[in-house]
């Protein structure tokens, strides 16, 4: 099949990366990567604190063997394993990171060769099932917005042609670029599948001039590539849109739509509780211990008093939340009885095993040990 060209093509770029870029800034003058999240970052406002998936990011991580400087300008250390799940704050900060240590070809070069490795099962499940092209690009540009929301993407017919339009609100520069190039290899990729040989015809048009290893890696999806344009698209026949897709399943595709609307649900941004419950969550499961306010006021970006006026403004206690949240995990774990109460005790930040007790009879009527030998019977 054509895609298994495209992957052998690849595989002759292989690890090459971009040398010249580091977290000072490049040396044609251009702001770092870090500099264009942090003003991405801040156009986002609110919607940066959204939660997105991290399939594709953990992928990414292991290409530069999790080094010193992989979660620099986030809550994450180099030893941990990212959650499924992550602010788009950080997951711009994290590619950032990347993009200024010189790994910008290296990723495209794998979202080109590895493309259903890297774009997970709910992609994968949508692309394959869709009943045309044209589904299976709108459902591929619904993934990559809500794992993406500071870029816009437009499907639109013009005459015979049909093109695909990339925005953002990041500022030009290597950041934004390898945005614009990622989402262009995916969807080129997904065209080519489709419509094999189609990347003879296929056009790239680029606002920007592609660094040269970048400009090999998407030259094997596309021969007609052109830089420096008012536009940023990709021009396909119209034609293509309709064809079918050989391995359509009505079920399974009606299953993708639902999972992709879940996914839309799933990424809204948190509310205040919900942040500092999962701040919490983190401590407690990282640190074992409970956080400060002040340092989750940090994590926010505010003071600790604006702090304190948000959650009042919510009828909510920093107090009652804590308490809470160490609830909830001591009914998960006080269920486990290979679990000991004093490992219990230990990882809800209790400085002793009376202390947790006290709190448990005060949650629950009973001692952890009675607790338990009820849930036996």
């Amino acid at each position: 099949m054509e895609h298994i060209e495209v992957e052998r093509a690849v595989s002759t770029i292989g690890n090459r990366t971009l040398a010249g870029s580091n977290v000072e800034g490049l040396a044609d003058g251009r702001s770092s990567a870090r500099d264009d999240a942090r003003a991405t970052i801040i156009a986002l406002g609110h919607a940066a604190k959204k939660m997105v998936l991290t399939g594709q990011l953990r992928h990414f991580a292991e290409l530069c063997d999790r080094a010193d400087w992989l979660f620099d300008g986030t809550s994450f250390q180099n030893t941990e394993l990212l959650p499924d799940r992550i602010s788009v704050e950080a997951d711009l900060t994290i590619m950032a990171n990347m993009l200024d240590h010189g790994y910008s070809a290296t990723m495209i070069s794998q979202l080109v060769s590895l493309f259903g490795v890297i774009n997970g099962p709910i992609s994968a499940m949508g692309l394959v099932t869709a009943p045309t092209l044209a589904d299976a690009l709108h459902i591929l540009r619904r993934i990559i917005v809500v794992n993406n929301p500071h870029v816009e993407i437009d499907i639109n017919p013009i005459d015979d042609e049909f093109e695909i339009i990339f925005r953002s609100c990041a500022p030009p520069g290597i950041f934004r670029e390898f945005y614009t190039l990622s989402i262009f290899a995916v969807m080129a990729h997904v065209i080519i599948r489709f419509v094999p040989k189609s990347q003879n015809v296929l056009r790239f048009e680029l606002d920007f001039e592609p660094e040269s290893g970048i400009v090999e890696a998407i030259g094997i999806l596309s021969r007609d590539i052109k830089s420096g344009v008012a536009s940023t698209r990709i021009i396909g026949q119209s034609n293509w849109l309709s064809l079918p897709n050989v391995t359509f399943d009505r079920s399974f595709w009606e299953l993708s739509l639902d999972r992709v609307q879940n996914l839309e649900s799933d990424s809204e941004v948190p509310n205040i509780e919900q942040r500092v419950r999962r701040y919490i969550k983190t401590a407690l499961v990282q640190e074992k211990r409970v956080p400060r306010l002040k340092q989750i006021a940090a994590l926010e970006g505010v003071s600790e008093r604006t702090m304190l006026r948000m959650l009042a403004e919510n009828d909510l206690s920093f107090h009652i939340i804590s308490e809470d949240v160490r609830r909830v995990m001591a009914t998960e774990m006080i269920s486990l009885p290979s679990v000991p109460l004093s490992e219990i005790s230990e990882s809800l930040g209790f400085t002793d095993l009376s202390s947790f007790s006290r709190s448990f009879r005060k949650w629950f009527g009973a001692t952890p040990g009675q607790y338990r030998k009820s849930q036996e019977r």
